[in-house]
């Protein structure tokens, strides 16, 4: 299902498993509150750090060496896009840690 007009796209997916009546009453719904919702991450306003921001604390964790993840040569760049459209919005960022 579309939200807006064909050049402007704002696709949602709704299950198989609704019913007819489900499924429009869910469409009304996203429809009435669409302009509220954020369709793309640079929509989203910076959330407050204490909100956002993880720490990992890996202090006296010995190391431990991962295999390499392989992925479908069709992924690749589809997961590229995504981390860089997070990078972009600053919803991620390259961390080094000297220890």
């Amino acid at each position: 299902m579309n939200l807006k007009t064909e050049e402007e796209l704002c696709l949602i997916y709704v299950s198989n498993m609704l019913m007819p009546k489900e499924k429009d009453r869910y469409f009304k719904l996203l429809s009435e509150y669409k302009d509220v919702l954020a369709w793309s991450y640079k929509e989203i306003p910076r959330l407050d750090a204490t909100i956002e921001v993880y720490d990992l604390s890996i202090k006296g964790v010995p190391p431990k060496k991962q295999p390499q993840w392989h992925f479908c040569l069709d992924l690749t760049s589809e997961i590229e896009k995504e981390v860089n459209k997070l990078i972009d919005a600053m919803f991620m960022y390259a961390v080094k840690y000297p220890t």
